[in-house]
């Protein structure tokens, strides 16, 4: 499986389950494609948004998906903003 697979995968699990085991699982495949600052960008923004989508809609622990979220800030790669 590529990384694309994989990432699509993952983003499709979190928005099945919503969770926070499952958002820190997606949060370790964005530190293992952190090497390429575009695609974990990408990756992170689109994470990003589900989270808070799940929240929005009445997620069981919002602020466990928020925290977790937040700990995205700390894995180190590029983030542009035009």
């Amino acid at each position: 499986m590529n990384d694309e697979e994989r990432k699509e995968e993952v983003l499709n699990e979190f928005d099945t389950k919503r969770d926070v085991e499952t958002l820190n699982k997606a949060l370790l495949l964005l530190g293992g494609i952190a090497s390429d600052d575009e695609a974990a960008h990408a990756f992170e923004d689109d994470l990003r948004r589900l989270v808070l989508l799940a929240i929005s809609e009445g997620a069981s622990d919002p602020a466990g998906l928020a925290g977790t979220m937040l700990r995205s800030s700390t894995i180190e790669f590029s983030r542009w903003c035009a």
